[in-house]
C-alpha cells in the first residue's frame, strides 16, 4: 500500500513538471528578426539613413509602432527636425499601451526638434528702402536782352532842310551775319534739347521696367534740359531771323530808323513745358 502510494506521488510530480514545461514555453520572448538586429547596429553605429530604411520596412511588414519610434530617433539623430517631429507625432497617435512616462519622453523630443526647426528658419528678409525723388526746383525765367539797333548819325542841315546821312554800306550785311549766326546757334540748342528728350524718353523706359533711383533722377534731368534747349533754342532762333530780315531792308531805310525800334525775347520755361515770345517793333 505504501509503495502503491509512492508510485502515484511521483507520478503526480511528473504530470506536474511536465505542465509547467508546456505552459511556460509560449511565455519566452520570441528571437528578435535579423533585420531588427542590424538595424540597431546600424542605429548604434551611426548609420541612421540605413537604419530608417531597415525600420521602415520593419514597420511595413508588422506595424509595430515601435518602429516609428525609432524612426524617429535616426531622423532625430540626423537633425531632420520635420521628418522626426512626423515620425514621433505618429508613434503617439498609434501607441496603445504608453505608460505616462514613455509619453512625456517622445513630447520632449518633438519640442527639441521643434526648437530646431525654428533656429534654423532663415530671418525674414528686409524690404528694400524706397527713397522717393526729390522735388525738381523749378526754373528761373529767362528773358533775352533787349536788341538796340545801332544809333543813326546826327543829322546835318542842306540848303534849310533836314536830311538824314547816308547810312554805311556794311550796315545791313552786319545784321544779316549776325542773324545767320544766332539762328544757327537756335538750331544748334534744339538739336542739344532733342538729343536730352530721347534720353530722358530712354531713362523713363528703364525705370518703367525696374525702378532705380539714379536713372530717375537723371531722367528728370535730362527732361529739363531738353525744355531749356527747346526754349532758349528757340528763341535763339527766332531773333536770327528777325535779324536777318532787318539786315535786308535797304541802307536808306536802316539810315531813316530812329532809335525806337527795339527786339524783345522772353522764354519761359519749367520742368515740362515751354514757350518763346518776342516783340519786336520796326
Amino acid at each position: 500500500m505504501r509503495a502503491l502510494t509512492l508510485r502515484a506521488t511521483l507520478g503526480l510530480a511528473v504530470i506536474v513538471s511536465a505542465g509547467l514545461v508546456v505552459a511556460s514555453g509560449p511565455a519566452l520572448a520570441a528571437p528578435l528578426d535579423k533585420r531588427e538586429l542590424e538595424a540597431r547596429a546600424d542605429f548604434a553605429a551611426g548609420r541612421y539613413q540605413k537604419a530608417v530604411d531597415t525600420f521602415a520596412q520593419l514597420f511595413a511588414d508588422t506595424g509595430d509602432p515601435l518602429y516609428l519610434r525609432n524612426i524617429g530617433r535616426c531622423y532625430q539623430k540626423m537633425k531632420r527636425a520635420q521628418e522626426a517631429i512626423d515620425s514621433f507625432q505618429e508613434y503617439l497617435l498609434k501607441g496603445k499601451n504608453l505608460s505616462q512616462s514613455e509619453r512625456q519622453e517622445i513630447e520632449g523630443y518633438v519640442k527639441e526638434m521643434q526648437a530646431l526647426k525654428a533656429s534654423e528658419a532663415p530671418p525674414p528678409a528686409p524690404a528694400p528702402a524706397v527713397t522717393p525723388p526729390a522735388p525738381s526746383a523749378p526754373l528761373p525765367v529767362v528773358t533775352a536782352a533787349p536788341f538796340e539797333p545801332l544809333a543813326p548819325l546826327p543829322s546835318s542841315a542842306v540848303g534849310g532842310s533836314t536830311a538824314p546821312p547816308p547810312a554805311s554800306a556794311g550796315e545791313g550785311h552786319r545784321f544779316r551775319v549776325a542773324g545767320i549766326a544766332t539762328a544757327a546757334g537756335g538750331v544748334a540748342l534744339i538739336a542739344v534739347g532733342i538729343g536730352f528728350g530721347a534720353a530722358a524718353q530712354s531713362a523713363a523706359d528703364d525705370v518703367g521696367k525696374k525702378y532705380n533711383s539714379s536713372t530717375d533722377s537723371a531722367g528728370k534731368r535730362d527732361a529739363t534740359l531738353q525744355w531749356v534747349g527747346y526754349g532758349v533754342g528757340a528763341a535763339a532762333l527766332a531773333t536770327g531771323v528777325l535779324l536777318y530780315v532787318h539786315g535786308r531792308q535797304p541802307d536808306g531805310e536802316h539810315a531813316s530808323a530812329d532809335r525806337s525800334r527795339r527786339l524783345h525775347g522772353v522764354a519761359w520755361l519749367d520742368g515740362h513745358a515751354g514757350a518763346v515770345l518776342l516783340e519786336g517793333a520796326f
